[in-house]
């Protein structure tokens, strides 16, 4: 036991030496560090610094930082006007110009032109003039180019019914429009007369095809010209659009030259220029001629004679009115 106490005393005083020792090094640094800080003060004193050189070294300082945060401000700002363009490829010009513009208004859409375009619905951008993904700076223009739609060739609508012809014109995506209606002589009723656009022509896709529409020949009403003068009777047949032919014949009861019929009825409804035939009078028959050899045997046979020449109009001559040169067409 006293071996062991021995050795716990001597570690003891081991310790308590460089306890002692690392104590005694640090107060000599310390009054290390103070003896040089008294010599730099004292130093200071007898050499003060010169107050321009420090003002000087001050405004250099504040001119580098400065630039350096003025640089980088300025490339902010550059970055900030960049814009990157957008596809507006088959959007319509108002879609477009949305596209561009933002919410800042930084792009300009500008059309620069019109095509035709068997793929582009008209009114829609066929191209632009630069690539989308491009950085442009705010405020820059992008040119593109409007469809005008495709060209289409006019069908041929003449002659059609009129259901038929609407339903041509809107299989090829034309605007079908009745203007009015007419009468024909030549295309029936309900088909169509004539259209305002040539056929075979091209033209815009969905554009306006306006048709006249027959009604067929014009029906006119015959007039009544029975008593008429011939000539009073040619008139009204002319200027009710009607033609006429002239055949002649005796009458007891017409006076010669005036008509004693026509072939159609007063009032009749017909086709225009239909020709009516009229039956003019040459007036009374005139008597028979006689001889003396017939007047003797007609004393013996009067009564058989006279029987003979009974009536008040016996057809004795007719002239036929039919060759052109009695005809006169109406149009």
């Amino acid at each position: 036991e006293a071996e062991a106490e021995a050795k716990r005393k001597e570690r003891e005083a081991e310790a308590e030496a460089s306890r002692k020792e690392k104590e005694a090094q640090a107060e000599a640094r310390r009054k290390e560090k103070e003896a040089q800080k008294a010599a730099k003060l004292k130093e200071k004193e007898a050499n003060p610094p010169d107050p321009k050189k420090k003002k000087a070294l001050a405004a250099a300082a504040i001119v580098v930082i400065a630039g350096i945060g003025g640089f980088g401000g300025y490339k902010a700002y550059q970055k900030s006007l960049e814009r990157e363009v957008p596809t507006v490829v088959n959007m319509t010009l108002e879609e477009a110009k949305k596209e561009a513009a933002g919410e800042d208004n930084s792009l300009v859409i500008k059309e620069t032109g019109e095509e035709y375009s068997d793929t582009v619905a008209k009114g829609s951008i066929i191209s632009q003039n630069v690539k989308a993904g491009t950085v442009l700076k705010k405020g820059d223009s992008i040119g593109v180019v409007v469809s005008n739609g495709k060209l289409v060739e006019v069908p041929d609508l003449t002659g059609k019914t009129e259901e038929k012809a609407q339903k041509a014109a809107q299989d090829t995506n034309f605007t079908y429009v009745v203007s009015g209606h007419e009468y024909s002589d030549d295309v029936k009723k309900d088909c169509v007369i004539s259209q305002d656009l040539e056929a075979g022509s091209t033209v815009e896709e969905y554009s306006t095809i306006t048709v006249v529409i027959s009604d067929g020949i014009e029906q006119v009403k015959v007039p009544d010209v029975e008593g008429m003068t011939e000539k009073k009777a040619k008139q009204a047949l002319k200027d009710a659009k009607l033609k006429y032919s002239v055949s002649e014949d005796y009458s007891s009861s017409v006076d010669e030259g005036d008509v004693i019929s026509q072939s159609k009825k007063a009032g009749k409804t017909v086709d225009k220029n239909t020709t009516i035939k009229l039956v003019v009078s040459l007036g009374e028959e005139p008597a028979p001629a006689t001889t003396a050899s017939s007047s003797s045997s007609g004393s013996s046979g009067s009564s058989g004679s006279s029987g003979s020449s009974g009536g008040s109009s016996t057809k004795k001559k007719s002239s036929s009115g039919d060759s052109i040169s009695n005809w006169d067409l109406i149009n």
